[in-house]
């Protein structure tokens, strides 16, 4: 999470994240504070479950490529619709902030970027919603790979 200004925002986010089993979330920059009582109180108690550091975004790079991970961002001119992501899980969601979104250079630091399409007024997403349908898509893409391993093990052991 990059520059994420709003409390409740980050509070919404940790909420998300517990509910699709996400490892944690790394802080990026002028982060608000994930202890400021909107961000508790909007995360319903998720914030004493989810993993919460405070890095750059060198430590951050150098992390992901020992880990050999991947990064995806979220940005508007992403050609990739966030249910096209071309990674599978694990990876990294990397969201901007609420004003400017995904910064040029966490956007460059990215292996992928992706968007949610939109067809009506409005230009974008609260930071809260768009992180949601992200993380749920990669969710749902691991439920579903967790399914085909749990097939193909019933039937290695018929």
């Amino acid at each position: 999470m990059e520059d994420v200004q709003n409390p409740g925002n980050l509070g919404s986010i940790l909420r998300t994240c517990d509910a699709v089993g996400a490892a944690g979330i790394i802080l990026l920059g002028d982060t608000t504070d994930p202890y400021d009582p909107a961000a508790v109180r909007s995360s319903m108690g998720a914030i004493f479950s989810q993993r919460l550091i405070r890095a750059t975004l060198d430590a951050l790079i150098t992390w992901k490529q020992q880990h050999y991970l991947t990064m995806i961002g979220a940005s508007d001119s992403a050609e990739i619709a966030y249910q096209a992501m071309p990674h599978g899980p694990p990876i990294l969601l990397c969201m901007g902030s609420e004003q400017h979104g995904l910064s040029d250079t966490h956007t460059a630091a990215c292996d992928d970027t992706v968007r949610i399409p939109m067809v009506g007024r409005s230009d974008s997403l609260n930071l809260a919603v768009a992180t949601s349908v992200i993380s749920y898509e990669i969710f749902n893409k691991w439920r579903a790979n967790e399914q085909i391993r749990q097939s193909d093990n019933h039937q290695i052991t018929k």
